[in-house]
């Protein structure tokens, strides 16, 4: 049976997706597709919005090229139709040539294997990502904690947390925690280990019990690796449909919840003086301070994305840059506008110029003291088999286990420093491409940018 071109509907269909409109401080308005069923969200502009409701209502290709013309003011043929549905909908999963789309399981099959990028980029960039705790049960835990964001719980958490802040950083030295965490045992250095990794996960517990705050469903929370750095994370991708405002509190929950969980840590401390819970409040504090670092992807980033009601923080600001960069060199862009009012592109030009020089001065920190570092790692790494070799002697399985700790922690480091190098090396090789491209040496390939996945 020969098929009709020019009915939309029978050379295009869509999978199940949601759009909704995203409350953004960009240039022009973006939506969030989600594909149902899949896991996957895709941030697109508001002309493939208009595409995506043109196929939804099953027009011909004549009528939805008529429709959008009138809309967008110029006039646009079946065929640019054809073609802007086949790059922009097609080619990421949003919309599949023929009459049906394929089952919802095959395409969460397929997204993911999209979604993956190959097993030598992951890597040399040292990113994975596991499940540990399903939705279902994430959303069985959260409602009660959501009293916590109550008015009143707010004020009293943060009186609790000032309060045994002052109290822990007026009354104890950095010396005296030296000295007593350099004398810990096999299962202080364990137990201050396991408390540490419990207010951490309860960070991501804040995350979630915010969004059920605000009326939203939660996902999964899980445990990663960001340039080999151990991490949990909380799937919080719902929050896009909140206001600036709101995601700013899903944004800051998980330290928030964290430093609750630390300060009641820190009062059990006080009334026992066991030290493995006091080295994991201050170890807690430090994590929140790195946490909130707005140049690398934890919740500081997310925090001034929302702030500024940019998504796509680090792509935008890079744009901004560019066009700066281009304008002061007197250069003509393809795209000469701003996507952003001044006050907010002024800020983001600072934020890529800082971002740029941190990550600069990170590569050269690791390249001067990596020489040091895997000199001494044959060492160190034979101290912790010796200290593994002398538990199994012993039958101190604590030893063991601790020793078998620090050597897996000491070895994600060496990665991560050079995973970091690696991240470096590729971000220069991308400006030098970019900049050979606007002198016409290299030619360039665009393509549409999905939405970040949060936290």
């Amino acid at each position: 049976m020969p098929v009709d071109n020019n009915d939309v509907s029978s050379t295009f269909s869509l999978p199940p997706l949601i759009v909704d409109r995203l409350d953004v401080a960009l240039d022009a308005s973006r939506y969030m597709v989600t594909l149902v069923g899949q896991g996957k969200r895709l941030m697109v502009t508001s002309k493939v919005a208009d595409v995506i409701e043109q196929l939804k209502q099953h027009k011909t290709i004549e009528e939805a090229a008529r429709d959008l013309s009138e809309a967008w003011g110029w006039e646009i043929g079946s065929e640019d139709l054809r073609f802007i549905i086949e790059q922009q909908l097609v080619s990421r999963g949003i919309a599949f040539a023929g009459d049906t789309a394929p089952r919802t399981p095959s395409l969460a099959s397929q997204a993911a294997e999209v979604k993956k990028s190959p097993l030598y980029l992951r890597l040399l960039a040292g990113r994975f990502r596991w499940r540990l705790l399903p939705r279902n049960l994430v959303r069985r835990v959260c409602p009660p904690m959501s009293v916590l964001y109550e008015p009143l719980s707010i004020v009293l958490a943060v009186v609790l947390i000032a309060a045994s802040r002052y109290m822990l950083y007026t009354t104890i030295d950095g010396e005296f925690l030296r000295q007593v965490t350099g004398r810990a045992t096999a299962v202080e250095y364990l137990l201050s280990l396991v408390f540490l990794l419990t207010v951490v996960l309860i960070h991501e517990f804040g995350h979630a019990a915010a969004q059920v705050r605000f009326g939203l469903k939660t996902g999964a929370i899980g445990f990663q690796l960001y340039h080999y750095i151990p991490a949990f994370f909380a799937d919080v991708s719902n929050s896009w449909k909140l206001k600036p405002r709101q995601r700013v509190a899903v944004d800051i929950g998980g330290i928030y919840f964290q430093s609750i969980a630390a300060s009641v840590m820190f009062l059990i401390y006080m009334n026992t003086d066991y030290v493995p819970l006091l080295a994991a409040v201050v170890a807690s504090d430090t994590l929140c301070l790195f946490s909130i670092n707005p140049l690398m992807k934890f919740d500081g980033y997310w925090l001034l994305a929302d702030i500024l009601a940019v998504p796509n923080l680090q792509q935008y600001s890079e744009r901004v840059l560019r066009l700066s960069v281009g304008r002061l060199f007197g250069r003509r862009a393809e795209r000469p506008v701003m996507p952003v009012k001044a006050a907010r592109a002024t800020v983001l030009l600072a934020y890529a110029l800082v971002r740029n020089i941190f990550w600069l001065l990170v590569a050269v920190m690791i390249v001067r003291g990596s020489s040091h570092l895997y000199s001494a790692a044959s060492t160190t790494l034979s101290r912790f088999y010796s200290a593994a070799l002398r538990g199994i002697e012993v039958s101190d399985w604590a030893l063991v286990v601790s020793s078998v700790v620090r050597t897996i922690l000491f070895v994600l480091l060496l990665m991560t420093m050079v995973s970091l190098l690696f991240g470096v090396s590729l971000k220069v090789m991308q400006l030098g491409r970019r900049a050979l491209a606007s002198a016409g040496v290299w030619k360039m390939s665009g393509g549409a940018v999905a939405g970040e996945a949060q936290h």
